[in-house]
């Protein structure tokens, strides 16, 4: 079988091993027009085959197909993978576009387009609301 390049061989996630299924019953190897050859005979090549095809399918899906997780975002808004947590667990930041997988929630890259994050405020509250005073200062306790 002869391909132009890897990234029109494939558009599904299933189709490499579609094409996997023929190299078994043909028996020959796969060539791309680009110079690119792939040999699905043996194991090693199987897989290195596969994670190629993700990679082709990653770089050529739309951006509103693509979802980020907690990396993504963190890269994104320049903070820790964990600060991008705490974000989520405090309500700092959007609403996630996919929550199918509990405890991992996925956003659109187009969702944080034009979003800012709201700058972390300092409390504003007195000291005597938090149940303690401040001691008073000599001079005014003697007045």
């Amino acid at each position: 079988m002869i391909f132009y390049d890897l990234d029109r061989l494939v558009r599904q996630p299933r189709d490499p091993e579609d094409l996997i299924d023929i190299v078994e019953y043909v028996k020959r190897p796969v060539t791309g027009a680009t110079g690119g050859r792939m040999n699905l005979i043996n194991d090693s090549d199987r897989h290195m085959a596969r994670m190629m095809c993700l990679m082709a399918l990653k770089s050529t899906m739309a951006d509103d197909q693509q979802l980020w997780g907690y990396p993504e975002v963190g890269a994104h808004l320049g903070i820790s993978v964990s600060a991008a947590r705490n974000r989520k667990s405090r309500g700092s930041l959007p609403a996630p576009d996919d929550t199918t997988v509990p405890d991992l929630p996925r956003w659109r890259p187009a969702t944080f387009e034009g979003w800012k994050p709201h700058p972390r405020r300092l409390s504003t509250t007195s000291p005597t609301t938090l149940g303690f005073a401040l001691p008073q200062s000599a001079s005014a306790s003697t007045a």
